[in-house]
């Protein structure tokens, strides 16, 4: 990517392009730490949990021409353990307690006691999420799961009766007028515009394997971190979706690579996957897989400290 900028007056299409530049190395640098440091860590610690032959061969060279004897130590202990940690956090009555900090409030609390009960185990899948999240940070020391809110909008076509006034701050607000008629011998306009509301509203977890997280190299905790990532593949039909959202844009310009990958250059995913690789081509456009970064970074763009 090249690229004049004004330094004196930039542009909003300069700014945009510095800003892609600078995620480009935070993406490179992190990515970089992942594959040298990170993911032959976890791929070594996945090895050792599942007794994997190869791992026992390379330690113990000589050792494996003779025997094929692997340990299940490490297996045998977290599976051991596993039911008693999610039991701690899922014994009780409620997966959550919400207390009001006065009489006043116990009513509130109540209520919203019941939607987050309602919100974790009814519209998120909460207890396979926590074992996975527990059973993660045992296997590789790093247990992921990220939090995010989902909305999705449409629009209802509303009728209404009104007068000038209340047409004049109908079209200040976040509304499609259709259609106009009037006024009538009373001043009265006959208004019909498309009103958003929310199909869907509400939160999201999810569990993140080790390898879809980048941050950056320096990074003591993700709180300090300069510069954290999602890594993660989804469709050309999800972005077009989500470009229709207001979320990302230019989805147009993407050409999503062919799907007949053969190898897998993922570390992780060699260990924990089947390793099988389709050879046929996807014919369909919409279900064509990009790699996107969700990025949360760090930066003083307009040098106010």
């Amino acid at each position: 990517m090249s690229f004049i900028q004004d330094k004196e007056n930039p542009t909003l299409d300069d700014i945009d392009k510095s800003l892609v530049a600078a995620l480009q190395r935070d993406i490179a640098d992190a990515e970089s730490y992942q594959e040298s440091v990170v993911l032959p860590t976890v791929r070594e610690r996945y090895e050792i949990y599942y007794a994997d032959k190869d791992y026992y061969a390379r330690k113990l060279p000589r050792l494996s021409k003779v025997s094929s004897l692997v340990s299940t130590d490490v297996t045998d202990t977290i599976e051991w353990a596993l039911p008693s940690l999610v039991k701690v956090f899922t014994g009780g009555d409620e997966v959550v307690t919400v207390q009001g900090a006065s009489e006043e409030d116990d009513h509130n609390a109540e209520v919203m006691q019941q939607l987050l009960v309602y919100q974790l185990q009814r519209q998120n899948r909460f207890f396979p999420i926590l074992y996975n999240w527990m059973k993660d940070a045992l296997i590789t020391g790093m247990g992921i799961i990220k939090c995010y809110w989902d909305r999705k909008e449409d629009y209802q076509l509303l009728e209404q009766s009104m007068n000038i006034r209340a047409f004049q701050e109908l079209t200040q607000q976040d509304v499609k007028i259709q259609s106009v008629d009037g006024p009538g011998m009373f001043g009265i306009l006959r208004v019909q515009y498309l009103s958003p509301y929310y199909v869907k509203n509400s939160p999201v977890i999810e569990n993140i394997l080790v390898s879809e997280l980048l941050y950056s190299s320096d990074a003591k905790t993700l709180d300090e971190a300069n510069f954290v990532a999602h890594k993660k593949k989804v469709t050309m039909s999800y972005l077009r979706e989500r470009e229709q959202q207001g979320v990302y844009a230019n989805v147009d310009q993407i050409t999503p690579k062919p799907t007949n990958k053969v190898t897998n250059d993922n570390e992780v995913e060699m260990v924990i996957g089947d390793n099988y690789q389709g050879t046929s081509q996807e014919a369909d456009d919409a279900r064509a897989e990009v790699t996107i970064y969700e990025c949360y970074t760090k930066l003083d763009w307009n040098g106010d400290g």
